[in-house]
């Protein structure tokens, strides 16, 4: 069993993911991954949510 991450953001040192054997740091990195990809896709829609209303506000400016 691996120990649980030293810090909220679950970011192991490379000296402490060596210490594990290869399915646990496997594991490890890919949950660090994956919660990196859904911290990615949200800011991405947020970025997608922003980009429209701005050109909504442009729009009805022009009219």
């Amino acid at each position: 069993m691996r120990p649980r991450p030293t810090s909220a953001a679950g970011i192991y040192s490379d000296r402490t993911l060596e210490s594990w054997d290869a399915p646990a740091a496997a594991a490890a990195l890919w949950e660090r991954a994956h919660h990196l990809q859904e911290r990615l896709d949200y800011w991405e829609r947020r970025a997608k949510s922003a980009e429209a209303r701005m050109l909504a506000h442009d729009c009805q400016e022009e009219q």
